[in-house]
């Protein structure tokens, strides 16, 4: 007994005094126009979220969060004020922010990258109300940041609607930028289409150059790119996996370059992104999409599936990476913490995920195991202040994280 609480002592004195100590800024996009920062604090097994700043300078509706060092890009998608803007913000160390400046844009962006070595900016845009075409706008920057002129690339209008109603219209939901940093893949989940663009470093112009045809109806929403680690080419091998928010499934296809261009081949593999759990795919509306740190598994947010009870929680979706293929094997259906998972995203280190959760307004933060992938336990979790104009509370759209470990 005297050896086992002895080894008891060791445990615990080895852990409290190798534990490290991280101070986490965690940005969150509220719908009321309102950027707020969250403190978090990890300790071994202490944990807290607290607000440490908020700013009102990104319009009515900050809809995406692009962070590149000490620069803020905040998209308002001009849901209320029917004007949508870019605005560029100056981060802190301490996670405060200040605004540089910002520029009116139209069609309702939703997310965006940087492109050209960080001397530009490139933005899908959903689109309006018929006839309102989505596009692609695109930004030239000064080494800084600062905006030096755009151009707005307009979507050829459909050759006949899809079958559902948002699908009457060309609507880019996201734009990423590939592994060889060339070209630019945007799902237009209007058109059930995945398109690719060309790009003409420091012009700011871009060229549709293929596209890939999505099932009907499906709705591309988000994509990520994968590469195997040990891969010494930067033009492949590459896979693409894209999320369709309206059927909730994760499409694969690997990505095939020429000299000068990128084409994507569908690999056969589509799975449903509740896994083996796909009675509430009809209700489900599967959101982001993001590889680990680790590059070895691969995460799917679903928002309404509610497939646990008590409390009623939406889901994610772990899915391992095949090393050699790229294809995808289905691991875990965890907790979301909560309901509607818009958006999610992983600290630098795999070890936490924060998810912000729109129609609770709040974000949880999530312990994950990155040897297995597995997503496990809420550790923290803080209700957002979303409330717009109107008294109602307006949901929350993004969240990313800050890093800066304590001595």
């Amino acid at each position: 007994m005297a050896s086992l609480a002895l080894a008891t002592f060791a445990l615990c004195w080895y852990h409290l005094c190798t534990a490290q100590t991280f101070s986490d800024n965690i940005l969150v996009a509220s719908n009321n126009g309102i950027i707020y920062t969250i403190h978090f604090w990890e300790d071994g097994l202490q944990y807290s979220l607290s607000e440490v700043n908020r700013h009102a300078g990104c319009g009515t509706n900050p809809t995406w969060l692009t962070l590149e060092s000490d620069r803020l890009w905040c998209l308002d998608e001009g849901l209320l004020s029917g004007q949508a803007s870019i605005n560029r913000f100056a981060v802190s160390p301490d996670g405060s922010l200040t605004r540089r400046e910002g520029l009116n844009i139209s069609a309702g962006p939703v997310q965006s990258v940087e492109i050209d070595n960080g001397r530009g900016l490139a933005i899908a845009c959903y689109g309006g109300d018929p006839p309102v075409q989505g596009g692609i706008t695109t930004l030239a920057t000064t080494i800084n940041g600062s905006i030096e002129g755009g151009k707005f690339l307009v979507l050829p209008p459909l050759e006949s609607p899809g079958p559902e109603p948002a699908q009457t219209v060309a609507r880019p939901h996201g734009i990423f930028l590939d592994p060889s940093d060339r070209f630019l893949v945007v799902p237009d989940l209007g058109a059930d289409m995945i398109r690719v663009f060309s790009m003409q470093n420091g012009s700011g112009s871009i060229q549709l150059e293929n596209q890939a045809k999505m099932l009907a109806g499906s709705g591309p929403r988000h994509a990520a790119f994968w590469t195997h680690n040990n891969a010494t080419d930067r033009l492949g091998p590459a896979y693409l996996y894209v999320v369709s928010e309206f059927v909730s499934t994760i499409t694969v296809f690997r990505a095939v370059y020429s000299s000068t261009s990128l084409a994507l081949e569908y690999t056969g593999q589509t799975l449903s992104t509740l896994g083996n759990y796909s009675n509430a795919t009809a209700v489900a509306a599967a959101a982001e999409i993001a590889i680990s740190p680790d590059n070895r598994f691969l995460i799917v947010s679903n928002r309404n599936d509610t497939s646990f009870a008590s409390p009623s929680s939406d889901s994610l979706a772990v899915f391992k990476i095949c090393q050699s293929d790229g294809s995808l094997e289905f691991q875990q259906l965890a907790r979301a913490g909560g309901n509607w998972p818009r958006h999610f995203d992983l600290s630098p280190d795999g070890r936490r995920m924060v998810v912000a959760l729109q129609r609770d307004s709040k974000i949880v933060v999530l312990a994950r195991d990155i040897q297995t992938g597995s997503i496990g336990n809420i550790i923290a979790t803080m209700d957002i202040d979303s409330t717009d104009a109107d008294g109602k509370e307006a949901g929350l759209n993004a969240a990313i994280w800050m890093r800066t470990p304590q001595a």
